[in-house]
């Protein structure tokens, strides 16, 4: 019998993988096939060797004379029938398996109970959860369970994490193996994934509580996964790694050429911004302050601990750096379809992939809340800031070349603030995550300084010395895709998060840039605009139109002559590009007559101000150094005040 249900188990998963693109009645076993697996369970259910209770099996498995791994093959070949034989898409369905098995599924607070039964209690239920981890975690890793049943599974984990996972006697009940693995094989299903973040589950028996599902992502999140298992040895659990089954896919198919599995991600990516980004109908407040202590925080944000979902966020985010720098909106579903000409695309401000048919329309305040989360884990926060650099830098250069070749219309305005919006939304993240561990406002600014200048600078030069991605793309852009595909795994070295440490650690010696090194700075991301211009002539990447750019500014296709610290011009080059800024005539947006462009410098800086100021929720400064000088000459003219 057990090799016809791993034969069985073999073909479930040949068809799973075929997906939406299986013609009618391919993707389900054969009627003899589920027959098979139905009467198999049934029997079980009915059987008084296992004391008709289905569930039982794996007890009597545990109890027989089989050697561990006979007993493990055994136990797998029942947990892939029942992922198979719950499955609708096969031909099953959840009401197909044995209420055993459902019930272990289901836990104490979703299961059916009237005053005429026995109450399903949770030491019933620890027993019972305990047996079907030891059939799923055997079960073959690339088969999934059905929609109902994944979903259920994975709800009834969350709430039980949410109600006793702050209680150590907890694992007498359940230990956290037995946890992790129902988790890691529940959240394959990505439908089922998909209807828990964006709240559209609901099992039939759940109580009218509208909140159930909030609370189990909660306590799935918010839970301490141990870091090392019983033997002292790393734990294969360490950071959150079972949940994050229930995000990574997210980032993958925003991706995809398929458009039912690029909407299916859009709207999970919509369901978790608005779940864990607000702070009214979210939980956002739970898990940005949580009953977990650590070294540095004694309510620590989730992230700070649980590093493996700080690290599927920031995939997410990588994949969506571009919705994030699109002005905020208020859709009921939280994202919308993309017009796909390019002149709507452009008024976007910036430049989506031809593939992608939806962007997020979610409010600002949860994109920068859920930033927030992000760069809580100061391991994460560099490769936040460092990616929105890389982005923001991407939208300048696509301005600058439309202007220079006429093309760009009316879309100053849109390319400037959404430059504006995302390093608003990153500043104001940084700056509202250090002022949860202190009041202090100035400590906040220069942490968040120091994040934004010595972090970014560590990241690039990792990025830079490491191949990141095969082909074409420039280091920096092959960063981001490879970010959006692993995260931060493939630079996140020892060295560096040992360099980042003692950097975070100098953040009350922090000084701020002066006006004009500002000044400079953007200057300088012009300079790097034009210098990518992709029309090249026969001396590098200079544009034809462009051909008195000044030699002695450019070294290797780049900006040249900075400062000692590679942090901005010197004054002489800076006055040499400002001149040649207001030499040089391009079209003016209008299309009648040229105008130099210095101008179109000065207007692009005006509204990234306005745009940044919006967003980041402080009106002292377009930038943080700017904050920071705002905030001491304040504090300094309060304190003549007194004297």
């Amino acid at each position: 019998m057990m090799m016809a249900l791993n034969i069985i188990a073999y073909e479930a998963e040949r068809k799973q993988k075929l997906g939406p693109s299986a013609k009618p009645g391919e993707a389900e076993l054969n009627s003899r096939q589920y027959r098979t697996l139905k009467k198999f369970f049934d029997g079980m259910e009915n059987s008084r060797a296992f004391n008709k209770r289905a569930i039982d099996a794996a007890l009597a498995i545990e109890d027989g004379t089989m050697t561990r791994a006979e007993k493990d093959a055994a136990l797998g070949s029942i947990g892939a029938g029942i992922l198979a034989l719950s499955d609708h898409r096969l031909g099953g369905g959840y009401y197909d398996l044995p209420e055993s098995i459902r019930l272990a599924a289901e836990g104490p607070r979703l299961s059916a109970s009237d005053e005429h039964q026995i109450p399903y209690l949770w030491p019933v239920w620890g027993g019972d959860a305990n047996s079907l981890s030891q059939f799923l975690r055997n079960a073959p890793d690339d088969l999934q369970g059905g929609k109902g049943f994944s979903a259920t599974l994975t709800l009834s984990t969350g709430f039980y994490l949410h109600d006793f996972g702050g209680l150590e006697a907890h694992k007498d009940l359940l230990d956290d193996d037995a946890v992790g693995h129902l988790v890691d094989v529940s959240t394959r299903n990505k439908d089922a994934n998909n209807a828990i973040l964006t709240d559209e589950y609901r099992h039939p028996y759940a109580s009218k509580d509208a909140d159930l599902n909030k609370k189990a992502i909660e306590g799935l999140l918010t839970y301490d996964w141990p870091d090392e298992d019983a033997n002292g040895e790393p734990s294969w659990m360490a950071g959150g790694k079972p949940v994050t089954g229930l995000l990574d896919w997210i980032a993958e198919d925003t991706q995809s050429e398929s458009r039912s599995d690029q909407e299916r991600a859009i709207e999970a990516a919509a369901g978790l911004l608005k779940l864990v980004g607000d702070e009214d109908e979210g939980i956002f407040k739970d898990l940005e302050r949580t009953s977990v202590s650590t070294d540095d925080s004694e309510e620590a944000s989730f992230t700070e601990y649980n590093d493996e979902l700080a690290n599927s966020m920031f995939k997410i985010f990588s994949a969506h750096l571009d919705d994030f720098a699109v002005e905020g909106g208020n859709e009921e579903a939280g994202y919308r379809h993309l017009e796909l000409s390019d002149e709507n695309r452009k008024k976007l401000g910036v430049k989506f992939d031809d593939e992608r048919e939806f962007i997020l329309a979610v409010p600002e305040d949860a994109k920068k809340n859920y930033m927030q989360l992000m760069v809580a884990n100061q391991d994460v926060a560099p490769f936040v800031a460092y990616s929105v650099d890389v982005k923001s830098q991407d939208i300048l250069n696509e301005y600058v070349d439309g202007l220079l070749d006429g093309s760009e219309g009316n879309a100053k305005n849109k390319a400037s603030g959404a430059h504006g919006r995302l390093q608003g939304l990153l500043d104001g993240s940084l700056i509202n995550n250090f002022k949860r561990e202190s009041e202090n406002e100035e400590k906040a600014i220069q942490e968040s300084i120091q994040v934004r200048e010595l972090g970014v600078g560590m990241v690039k030069d990792a990025v830079g010395s490491t191949k990141v991605i095969s082909g074409p793309a420039a280091p920096a852009s092959a960063a981001l895709l490879e970010f959006a595909a692993s995260g931060t795994k493939n630079l996140l070295t020892e060295d560096l998060k040992q360099e980042l440490e003692e950097v975070q650690a100098k953040a009350d010696n922090i000084e701020p840039k002066n006006p004009q090194t500002i000044h400079r700075e953007r200057l300088q991301e012009f300079g790097d605009a034009l210098l990518s211009v992709d029309r090249p002539d026969e001396n590098g990447k200079i544009p034809k139109e462009l051909k008195s750019f000044p030699d002695h500014l450019v070294k290797d296709g780049e900006m040249a002559a900075y400062e000692a610290e590679d942090v901005a011009f010197s004054d002489d080059v800076s006055d040499d590009l400002e001149d040649w800024f207001k030499s040089v005539e391009v079209r003016k947006e209008s299309d009648h007559g040229t105008e130099n462009f210095s101008s179109h410098v000065v207007g692009y800086n005006k509204t990234y101000g306005d745009s940044y100021m919006a967003t980041v929720g402080d009106d002292r400064g377009a930038t943080l150094d700017e904050m920071l000088i705002e905030l001491r000459e304040q504090k300094e003219k309060a304190k003549e005040g007194k004297e």
